[in-house]
C-alpha cells in the first residue's frame, strides 16, 4: 500500500511541479548528482537519494493539495467570516509546522556546515 501510493504521489506530483520551478529544479539537481554515482561503491548513497526525493515529493504534494482544499474549503467559502478563516489558516499553518519542526531545519543548517569543507572533493567522484 505504502509503495502504491508513493507511486500515486510521483504521479500527481508530476503534473503540479511545471507550476513549481524551482522544486522541479531541486529535485532534478538531486537527480542528476545521484545518477552520477557509481553504483556499485555508492549503492547506500544511491538508495538514501531516492529516498529523500521520494519524501521531498510527497511532502510537496500533500501541501499542495492542503493549499488547495484549504483555499476552496475555507477562502471561498462565503458563509464563513474573516475571523474563522483566520483560525483555519493558522491551524493548517500549526500542523505543517509541526511536520517540519525547526530542530530539522537545525540539523540541515549544521550539516551545510559542518560538510561545506568536504563539499567539492565529494562532488569531484
Amino acid at each position: 500500500f505504502k509503495l502504491c501510493l508513493t507511486a500515486i504521489c510521483q504521479c500527481l506530483f508530476k503534473f503540479y511541479i511545471p507550476f513549481f520551478p524551482e522544486a522541479h529544479l531541486a529535485l532534478d539537481q538531486l537527480a542528476e548528482y545521484r545518477n552520477h554515482l557509481d553504483s556499485r561503491i555508492d549503492a547506500p548513497l544511491i538508495s538514501a537519494l531516492t529516498r529523500l526525493m521520494n519524501v521531498f515529493q510527497s511532502r510537496l504534494f500533500l501541501a499542495l493539495l492542503d493549499i488547495q482544499e484549504f483555499y476552496e474549503s475555507t477562502l471561498l467559502d462565503p458563509e464563513k467570516n474573516s475571523d474563522e478563516k483566520t483560525a483555519a489558516a493558522l491551524d493548517v499553518a500549526l500542523r505543517w509546522e509541526n511536520i517540519s519542526s525547526p530542530s530539522l531545519v537545525a540539523s540541515t543548517i549544521d550539516l551545510r556546515r559542518s560538510n561545506s569543507s568536504n563539499e567539492l572533493s565529494s562532488l569531484d567522484r
